[in-house]
């Protein structure tokens, strides 16, 4: 078995994946994008990822791109959408080298980190936002403080955060650093994201198997 086989029950109509058994003929997801991409960004880490899985994940995307620019849930939904799909798409995007499609709609720049993780994705360099690049550490140096380890939520967008901008940052590099040693010591183990995968995904799921941090 492999995680592209492992997986086909957890795709949606949409082509989607979703965190539980989906159905294939509908919309199984309201952060379909999101899980998406973290199945994309796994497929990368255990090597199985090719440059047909690249296209395939940029059509997804794509298909999920409204009239007006935005990211939205899934195709042909023009609801505004939120950070946590527009983080796993940048994290996705950024292990594969890819510049986002897409534009941040005026209500999502009230996140200085998802702003910055956006500009960084499109080429701007860090040194040029750098008070932008201080709170995006802080943010992911602290996150999850004092927060049960059975918080997965905060924990897959901290994740999706430091991997959508610690190959242009350092300091993005340092607080991510901090981060999993303080999440290590927390789960008892150094794979941390698969220790959190065991808190968010249904049984069975790959995802609580394949998780590389």
């Amino acid at each position: 078995m492999s995680l592209k086989t492992e997986i086909i029950p957890y795709i949606d109509g949409n082509g989607l994946v979703a965190p539980g058994p989906a159905n294939p003929k509908i919309r199984s997801s309201d952060n379909g994008v999101m899980f998406t991409s973290e199945y994309y960004i796994m497929l990368n880490r255990n090597k199985e990822l090719t440059s047909g899985d690249q296209y395939i994940y940029s059509t997804l995307i794509n298909n999920c791109i409204g009239a007006d620019g935005h990211l939205h849930r899934a195709p042909n939904d023009e609801s505004p959408d939120e950070i946590d799909d527009h983080l796993g798409v940048l994290a996705g995007y950024a292990e594969i080298r890819y510049s986002v499609p897409f534009h941040l709609p005026l209500n999502l720049c009230r996140f200085p980190q998802l702003v910055y993780a956006h500009m960084l994705n499109r080429g701007v360099p860090s040194l040029l936002i750098f008070p932008l690049a201080i709170i995006n550490a802080f943010i992911i140096a602290l996150s999850g403080f004092n927060t049960p380890a059975n918080n997965a939520d905060v924990r897959r967008l901290n994740w999706l955060l430091l991997q959508a901008t610690k190959r242009k940052s350092l300091l993005a590099r340092f607080a991510g650093w901090l981060w999993h040693k303080r999440q290590a010591k927390l789960y008892g183990s150094e794979q941390v994201m698969k220790a959190v995968a065991q808190y968010y995904y249904s049984p069975g799921h790959p995802f609580r198997e394949y998780w590389i941090d």
